[in-house]
C-alpha cells in the first residue's frame, strides 16, 4: 500500500510518496559520483556518468511512468555526454542546464500532466512545485525512519546489527582485493583512485559536495513522486476587445512604421537622411542588431500575457484577438529580419565570432517561435497550448546540432576560408578559442600567412589555448586529448610555456 506524507507546516504543496531504502542509498551514491566529477573539473567523463546514473536512477525507481517523463528524462544523457567531447564554454554550460532541465520536467510531468498542453498558468504551477519539493528533499527520508522504527524497535535493531557485521567484514575485504587489483594494473588503480587528499579542507567540501548530490537526486526523486500541481490562478479581471485593440493597434502601428522606415532606408531619401545624421549606410545597417532582437523577443511575451488575460469565452472578441495577434507577429518577424540582415553585415565585415554565431542562432529561433506562435494561435492543434513544448523542442534541436557540429570549429573554418583580402585574420581570436578549436585551427595553417602562422603556432606551444590541468579517466575530453595530441606534433621540444 503507497505511502504518503504531507507536512503541515506546507500546506500549500501537494503530498509525496515517500521514499524506500534502496532509493535513499542510491541518491547518496549519485552524491559521491557528483563529488568526482566536480573535482576531475565537471568538463570530462565523470559528469555524463553522473547524469547518466541519475537517469538510470530515476527510470528504474517506478516514479517516472508515463511516456513523455520517460522520453524527456531519458534525454538528458543526450546532451550530458558532450562535456566529454566539447571543452568550449560556448556550449558545456547549456548542456549541463539542458541536461538538468531535462531531469526536472521529466519528473515535474511524471504524475501527471503533459508538457505539449501547457499555458503560462501550469508553468507556474510547475516551477513552484518543483522549488518546494526541492527544498525539503533532504528532510524527505525522515518519514522513511520514523516508519521504520514506528514498526519495529527490535527487528530494526537487528537489521542495524547485521549490517554494521557485515560492513565491517566487507570493508577489510573489499580494501584488501581493491589494493591487490591496483597493484596489478594501472587503468584499474587510476580508475578507483578518489580525487580527494585527505585533509580536513578537501574532506570537508567532499562531505558538502556529496551532501549537495544527495539533495539533488533526492529532490528529483521527490518532485516525481509528488502529486500533480494544480494550475495556478488567471487573474480575475480580463481585458475586454476594447482594450486589447487598444494595445495591438498600437503595437501594430509602431511596427508598420519601422518597416516603412527600413524601406525608406534602401532608397535614395534613406541615403540623404542618414547623410543629415552623419552615419553611413554602413555604421546605420551595422547598429541596433541586439535592440531588434529585444523587440521581438518582449512582443513574443507580451502576446503571451495578453492572450492569458483575454476572455476566450467571447468568441467575436477571440477572433478579433487572433487577427490582430496575427498582424504583429508577421511584423515582428520582418524585425527579425533586419536583425539578421544587419548581423550579416557585420559577419561581412569583420568575419564569424562565437558571439555573432550565436546571436544568429538566437535570432532563427526567434523567428521559428514566431512562426509557431501564430500557428497556435490561428488554431491548428485545436485548443491544446503546444507552443512553449515546441519552442522549447527547437532550442533543444539547435542545441543538439551546435555540439554535433563543433561551433568552435566552424568559425576557425570559415574565417580562415573566406575572402580576407580585406579583412585580416584575427589570429588573436582563433587562438583564444578552446581546445574544440585547435584540430582544425591546426589543419589549416598553410593557409596563413607565415607571420600570422608563426603566432598561432606559439599560442598553441605555450598552452594558452589548452586545458590539461585535469588527470585522471574521470576528467578524460576527447577535444582536450585531441589538442594535446596536436601539441605534442607542433612543439616537439614540449610545451614553450613550461
Amino acid at each position: 500500500m503507497t505511502t504518503t506524507w504531507t507536512e503541515p507546516w506546507r500546506p500549500t504543496f501537494p503530498v509525496a510518496t515517500a521514499p524506500t531504502w534502496p532509493l535513499v542509498g542510491a541518491a547518496i551514491g549519485v552524491g559521491v559520483l557528483a563529488d568526482q566529477a566536480v573535482r576531475a573539473g565537471v568538463i570530462g567523463l565523470a559528469t555524463p556518468v553522473l547524469v547518466a546514473a541519475t537517469t538510470a536512477i530515476l527510470l528504474g525507481s517506478g516514479r517516472v511512468v508515463s511516456r513523455e517523463s520517460r522520453l524527456l528524462v531519458g534525454a538528458a544523457p543526450l546532451f550530458a555526454m558532450w562535456v566529454m567531447f566539447r571543452t568550449s564554454p560556448w556550449l558545456a554550460p547549456l548542456d549541463l542546464l539542458t541536461a538538468f532541465g531535462l531531469l526536472l520536467l521529466g519528473c515535474s510531468v511524471a504524475s501527471g500532466g503533459t508538457l505539449t498542453d501547457t499555458r503560462l498558468g501550469q508553468l507556474g504551477a510547475r516551477a513552484w512545485h518543483a522549488v518546494g519539493h526541492f527544498m525539503w528533499a533532504g528532510v524527505w527520508p525522515r518519514r522513511l525512519v520514523v516508519s521504520r522504527l514506528s514498526r519495529s524497535v527490535a527487528p530494526a535493531h537487528r537489521r542495524l546489527r547485521s549490517m554494521v557485521v557485515g560492513a565491517a567484514v566487507a570493508v577489510p575485504v573489499v580494501i584488501g582485493l581493491g589494493a591487490l587489483l591496483a597493484s596489478a594494473d594501472a587503468v584499474f588503480a587510476s580508475i578507483v583512485r578518489f580525487h580527494v587528499p585527505w585533509d580536513g579542507a578537501h574532506v570537508g567540501m567532499s562531505v558538502v559536495l556529496i551532501a549537495l548530490g544527495t539533495w539533488t537526486m533526492l529532490g528529483f526523486a521527490r518532485v516525481a513522486s509528488a502529486e500533480a500541481p494544480e494550475a495556478l490562478p488567471l487573474p480575475r479581471w480580463r481585458l475586454g476587445r476594447l482594450e486589447f485593440t487598444i494595445v495591438l493597434v498600437a503595437v501594430d502601428a509602431l511596427f508598420a512604421l519601422f518597416t516603412v522606415a527600413q524601406l525608406v532606408a534602401l532608397s535614395g531619401a534613406g541615403d540623404r537622411i542618414l547623410r543629415t545624421a552623419g552615419l553611413s549606410y554602413a555604421d546605420y545597417a551595422r547598429s541596433g542588431f541586439f535592440q531588434l532582437l529585444w523587440v521581438a523577443g518582449l512582443t513574443i511575451a507580451g502576446l503571451l500575457a495578453l492572450r492569458a488575460a483575454v476572455d476566450h469565452d467571447d468568441a467575436p472578441a477571440t477572433r478579433h484577438f487572433r487577427w490582430l495577434a496575427l498582424i504583429a507577429i508577421g511584423l515582428t518577424v520582418l524585425i527579425v529580419a533586419a536583425a539578421v540582415r544587419r548581423l550579416m553585415l557585420y559577419e561581412h565585415a569583420y568575419g564569424l565570432t562565437m558571439l555573432r554565431l550565436y546571436s544568429l542562432l538566437f535570432a532563427a529561433w526567434i523567428g521559428a517561435a514566431l512562426a509557431l506562435f501564430g500557428a497556435e494561435i490561428s488554431g491548428v492543434g485545436g485548443h491544446r497550448s503546444w507552443f512553449p513544448a515546441a519552442a522549447g523542442g527547437c532550442a533543444l534541436a539547435i542545441l543538439f546540432t551546435l555540439n554535433a557540429v563543433n561551433p568552435e570549429a566552424a568559425v576557425v573554418r570559415h574565417n580562415l576560408n573566406r575572402d580576407n583580402a580585406s579583412v585580416p585574420i584575427d589570429a588573436g581570436y582563433l587562438t583564444d578559442l578552446s581546445d574544440d578549436a585547435v584540430p582544425t585551427l591546426a589543419g589549416l595553417l598553410p593557409r596563413l600567412d607565415p607571420s600570422v602562422r608563426g603566432d598561432v603556432v606559439a599560442q598553441i606551444c605555450t598552452g594558452d589555448v589548452l586545458d590539461v590541468g585535469a588527470k585522471g579517466p574521470a576528467a578524460w575530453n576527447l577535444s582536450r586529448a585531441r589538442a594535446h595530441k596536436i601539441q605534442t606534433r607542433l612543439c616537439p621540444n614540449g610545451l614553450l610555456g613550461d
